[in-house]
């Protein structure tokens, strides 16, 4: 885990880690900056033991150009993708840093599972129904794609919300302008075509296409866009989730009488917060890599930072990464004849 990535650095990333290895004593973590900071904090707790240090006190900047930022050795982020790929007892990254700098590592360092044109940004979105957790892709990590990437991006991440989340038969959709099947741009109308035949022939749960508006409806387990739109989508509902919770808390203490009112309703409101926030889901898988990398939001709480090392270990043990695999060599067949007709 890079600990100097983020806001701040290094304190809410090392209580998260020990968080998370009380949470789940299945894991280990090596934390990676510095050693002088961590150590003592994580000898406090008790969970020596179980964590790894490597030191260094130097970090990417987010006005780096992630290209460049990639190729400067000793820092944080670069030493934890070193440490990933020297091993098969390290499972994945995490990092708040910069998220050019992640994607750049991840693509370059660690490298893609053969067959995926471009890793996808996954975040999960807490949704209108308290048990559907939906998945974007993509939240920003390619801002220009064609039908062949966002049909991996499907593919890829209907496999994550099936093995690692749990969702047995996972609900994918389009995001486009309209539900009707001929509604969209060029690019999501020849990316339905392939994605209807991907359903026919059983690859997945395709049920066309889903308007911004429905995103967190419930209705639908998996989303894809390509990042320009889809960050919009994202950036939309994180606006929206923090207006209301404003507008709430406004309407609430207003006078004497809505404030006795709000007594009544302070277990619901707690329970809202803890499930729209976005310390409830921590971290954005990046989808494509061959070994999990994590992104996690640079001004994110300990709660929070707990969550992503979580979001990590379950993506790793759930083998996603054998199923993406598997799933692109199955259809390579279907996808490389569509995209070729397109060309």
């Amino acid at each position: 885990m890079d600990i100097l990535g983020g806001d701040s650095a290094p304190k809410n990333m090392v209580e998260g880690a020990i968080l998370a290895l009380r949470e789940d004593p299945g894991i280990t973590c090596v934390l990676v900056g510095d050693e002088n900071y961590a150590r003592p904090v994580v000898e406090k707790a008790g969970l020596g033991d179980r964590v790894e240090y490597i030191h260094t006190t130097e970090n990417i900047s987010f006005d780096e150009q992630p290209t460049q930022a990639i190729r400067r050795k000793g820092t944080s982020m670069m030493m934890a993708f070193e440490k990933l790929v020297s091993g098969e007892e390290y499972a994945a990254v995490v990092s708040a840093g910069s998220t050019g700098a992640l994607l750049a590592g991840g693509f370059f360092k660690v490298g893609r599972i053969e067959g995926v044109s471009r890793p996808t940004l996954c975040p999960w979105i807490p949704t209108n129904k308290p048990d559907v957790k939906m998945v974007l892709a993509d939240a920003g990590a390619n801002m220009d794609c064609k039908p062949l990437n966002l049909v991996h991006f499907a593919l890829m991440t209907e496999a994550y919300t099936r093995l690692a989340l749990g969702v047995e038969k996972p609900r994918v959709a389009l995001v486009s302008v309209g539900t009707e099947d001929g509604k969209g741009n060029e690019l999501t109308l020849e990316t339905f075509k392939i994605m209807k035949a991907l359903h026919d022939r059983g690859a997945f749960n395709f049920v066309g296409n889903m308007e911004a508006r429905d995103a967190i409806s419930g209705d639908y387990d998996v989303l894809i866009a390509d990042g320009f739109v889809g960050n919009v989508v994202l950036k939309c509902i994180e606006g929206t989730v923090a207006v209301v919770g404003k507008q709430v808390k406004k309407i609430c203490t207003a006078n004497p009488l809505t404030k006795f009112g709000a007594l009544f309703l302070r277990k619901g409101f707690k329970k809202f917060k803890e499930t729209m926030h976005e310390d409830a889901t921590g971290g954005s898988p990046l989808l494509g890599t061959k070994k999990p990398v994590i992104k996690a939001h640079g001004n994110s709480s300990p709660r929070a930072f707990k969550n992503a090392i979580l979001v990590g270990a379950i993506t790793a043990r759930s083998d996603v990464n054998s199923a993406i695999k598997e799933i692109l060599a199955t259809h390579k067949d279907l996808i490389t004849e569509m995209t070729a007709e397109k060309k």
